[in-house]
């Protein structure tokens, strides 16, 4: 039987490893939506029109993933978030 290319296991996959990665680290929907807008490079302000956050929440949000993922700051956060391959 072929193995799959690393590519075509990774897409098949990735939603399955982001729940568990995420679940392991207990991040939640929110924490994990704005670590994905900020890879994106939007303020807190634009993730909170985009999500419906007000922006101390997406502040808060940001924060407790920051301690989750043991990083430094923000975007040592999303750094981490994709290098975990908890966000594209």
């Amino acid at each position: 039987m072929k193995v799959l290319s690393p590519v075509i296991h990774f897409e098949i996959t990735k939603e399955l490893m982001q729940r568990f990665a995420a679940q392991t680290l207990k991040l939640t929907e929110g924490e994990l939506l704005c670590l994905r807008l900020s890879s994106l490079g939007m303020t807190s302000e634009q993730i909170g029109l985009k999500s419906g956050y007000q922006t101390e929440t997406v502040n808060t949000y940001l924060k407790i993933a920051t301690r989750k993922l043991d990083s430094k700051n923000r975007t040592h956060a999303v750094a981490e978030a994709i290098r975990r391959k908890l966000i594209g």
